[in-house]
């Protein structure tokens, strides 16, 4: 994946604070989980992390209106070719003519390609609660209402399992729950804004009719990512299963004769001499 097109993506998601310190972490990500993806890129981490802040500065510069002294294509090829030996001019060249001609948007609705939306009842220690969900890449989120911007409200959908469950006083009712029996991780929004890691054991919800219920089951379990070391100890265990099965049948199949069986055998012998 090109390097301007994953931050495009990597930067969809959410909006940059204004905090240097929350940044440098965030690039941090970014430069990891792209050679993460990228294993036949030549670009060391630390390359890749300054080159990130580059070409956001270049982006800044290019496309506010308030700059009147833009960064020319040889500015940025000649402050960037310090950040790495491996750095190229082509390959400057080539991201800023990609970022000057398409500027990079961090202000758009990350949620506007979603796969599943509506209004659902979340059970609460206060009792239900109407909130707006939003199921999108392989995340669900929740707002306080379909208006809002930021969620307050995250759950990675990954070794999770969502299933119909009956509840007394609340119809169509759905619950997600660890596959293994463990809590939930997900992220709430404090009340001072800042996004905090949280767990809990279930996430319960109701929605208006038993299709809307079906359909949000049916949506969440679509979405659902295997996480690999459970895959890896399912086919471990399907092996284990299949391989008892063939022994109790191969067992089975050379076991030795009941008294009946061995009576029938030796009267046959019997009979023919008479």
């Amino acid at each position: 994946l090109d390097f301007d097109t994953a931050l495009r993506r990597f930067l969809l998601a959410f909006r940059l604070p204004g905090e240097a310190q929350k940044i440098d972490r965030i690039m941090e990500v970014f430069a990891a989980h792209y050679l993460e993806q990228n294993p036949d890129c030549d670009l060391e981490h630390d390359t890749v992390f300054v080159l990130a802040f580059a070409v956001i500065m270049l982006n800044t510069d290019a496309h506010n209106p308030a700059i009147k002294n833009k960064m020319t294509r040889d500015d940025f090829i000649r402050n960037n070719l310090r950040i790495g030996d491996e750095l190229r001019p082509e390959y400057l060249g080539a991201v800023y003519d990609k970022v000057v001609g398409d500027e990079i948007k961090m202000d758009v609705d990350a949620f506007s390609d979603h796969e599943c939306s509506g209004y659902l009842q979340k059970r609460q220690l206060a009792g239900w609660r109407r909130k707006w969900f939003v199921l999108s890449n392989n995340n669900l989120y929740y707002f306080r209402d379909k208006p809002d911007k930021n969620p307050r409200f995250i759950l990675p959908l990954e070794a999770l399992q969502c299933r119909p469950i009956s509840l007394f006083g609340q119809k169509n009712c759905l619950e997600i729950v660890d596959a293994n029996a463990r809590l939930l991780k997900c992220c709430k929004l404090s009340s001072d804004g800042v996004l905090i890691e949280a767990k809990q054991k279930s996430l319960v919800l109701a929605a208006a009719s038993a299709d809307e219920r079906d359909r949000w089951v049916a949506a969440i379990g679509q979405n659902v990512l295997a996480n690999p070391f459970y895959e890896y100890l399912k086919k471990r265990l399907d092996v284990h299963v299949a391989g008892e099965q063939a022994a109790a049948t191969a067992t089975a199949s050379v076991e030795p004769a009941d008294d009946d069986e061995r009576a029938d055998e030796s009267a046959a012998p019997a009979a023919r001499k008479k």
